[in-house]
């Protein structure tokens, strides 16, 4: 058995998944809390197209608003913003001068902590927070909620967890798409992280079509939408806007069947797996088998709208296989050294993704990574063959040529590091600035 940082147990493979009691237990808190942060970007920022200015960004350890601004002084008001940190339990709302925390680790209800972040909030600006969640049935009172907002429950880091290692999915997908794009950013609705892929054309909402989908619908795209229910069930939609015929019709496979509204569903484990066997794909597979249906359906110019952009910094060629002449490079039987970065976890460093040497199992940081540990394990040793450890990802890269396989020998388990293992990692020594450390 291993540990991760969060402190939870993970098996040899590095799956952790939800347990439904646990998590039905902990999930009405982290949903109202995370309707907090909804409302002050509501009251904080300016509407963006689609409602972009309240969707809630993921961090190594939580949510957060983004930059907000007073919304009483203008471009030049004071800036914040909200955090929900999972792991330190609390309500951050930080600005250039201070920090404030609000605890939420059970000693208050979500009514109290509603009240105390409106008062801490009303000096920046914003007056008042809306009190009632009307995308939660029945609607809820925020300010009169008694549920405990607790969100020290194990089973809410696992569930971050998944969200980081659906979001990579996502952002590879994002990566190869030339359009407009959004994402990944949580919906405080349903909890769900969504990304959009725009065409570029508009598209007709329906005469008398309510404020929230004429903004949220009014340009032609396709959603994936990744969520997890009260009972730890996950689900990944995608649907097209404006649907068709065909889109209830086409063959999606992994599994997945489609509505009479052609939402295309796909059941995913509590791991964010998919449900069907593995030799179908993988859940990068499912998303872009499903953009291309979706597209083609539509009309999109796919030849304008995917490009191949480089999928991994240390690569800049891709082949589908790899020769023989790397065999002398390649270990299948060398385990994994450990489910973080060998030389940062020894330093007290941090990394941004994970790199697993073919040939001894070393794990490093990548190029991006302030350290760039997996570089320099091949000119310390001469392996010059490596694999991602992250989950989702499967080539292969040479050092010494520069070139890159989508395929090659399966190594020893376990093939990536644990799901609820964030990235960048470790979560407690990630500075704040950490986007501004990484090379280019």
């Amino acid at each position: 058995m291993g540990q991760t940082d969060h402190g939870t147990q993970h098996d040899g493979a590095g799956a952790r998944e939800l347990d439904p009691a646990g998590w039905a237990l902990a999930r009405p808190a982290v949903h109202l809390v995370a309707q907090l942060l909804r409302q002050a970007a509501l009251s904080a920022r300016p509407f963006r197209n689609h409602w972009w200015q309240v969707g809630l960004q993921l961090t190594p350890t939580g949510l957060r608003t983004g930059l907000l601004r007073d919304p009483t002084a203008g471009a030049r008001g004071r800036r914040f913003e909200l955090e929900l940190d999972f792991r330190h339990a609390r309500l951050s709302i930080a600005t250039a001068e201070e920090t404030t925390d609000i605890p939420l680790d059970g000693s208050l209800t979500v009514a109290e902590v509603y009240r105390r972040l409106t008062a801490e909030l009303e000096p920046l600006g914003v007056r008042s927070l809306a009190t009632t969640t009307c995308e939660i049935e029945p609607p809820v009172r925020l300010d009169q909620s008694e549920v405990p907002a607790d969100v020290t429950a194990p089973e809410v880091r696992v569930w971050l967890g998944q969200l980081h290692a659906v979001a990579a999915d996502f952002d590879q997908l994002l990566t190869d798409f030339y359009g407009k794009t959004s994402g990944p950013l949580l919906y405080w609705g349903s909890l769900d992280l969504a990304i959009g892929l725009f065409n570029g054309k508009p598209n007709q909402t329906p005469a008398g079509a309510g404020r929230i989908y004429r903004f949220a619908e009014n340009a032609e795209n396709i959603t994936f939408s990744y969520w997890t229910d009260e009972q730890g069930r996950a689900q990944l939609c995608a649907y097209r806007t404006p649907a068709s015929h065909a889109d209830a019709s086409s063959d999606y496979r992994y599994g997945a069947w489609a509505t009479e509204r052609g939402e295309v569903v796909c059941a995913l484990t509590p791991g964010g797996r998919l449900y069907a066997a593995p030799e179908v794909g993988s859940l990068e597979d499912f998303l872009r088998h499903t953009t291309h249906t979706l597209a083609r359906n539509g009309g999109w110019d796919l030849d304008a709208l995917l490009g191949a952009t480089p999928s991994h910094k240390e690569s800049t060629t891709r082949s589908s296989t790899m020769s023989d002449d790397l065999s002398e490079f390649i270990d299948p039987s060398a385990v994994p050294s450990g489910t973080g970065c060998k030389e940062c976890s020894a330093e007290g460093g941090w990394w941004f993704h994970l790199r697993r040497c073919t040939k001894c199992g070393h794990i490093g940081c990548c190029d991006s990574s302030p350290s760039q540990h997996a570089r320099r394990h091949w000119e310390e040793t001469g392996h010059r063959v490596l694999t991602s450890f992250e989950p989702g990802e499967e080539w292969y890269f040479d050092w010494q040529t520069g070139d890159g396989f989508d395929a090659g020998p399966r190594l020893a388990d376990p093939q990536h590091h644990p799901l609820d293992q964030p990235a960048p990692g470790p979560a407690s020594r990630v500075p704040a600035n950490w986007q501004d450390l990484l090379h280019g």
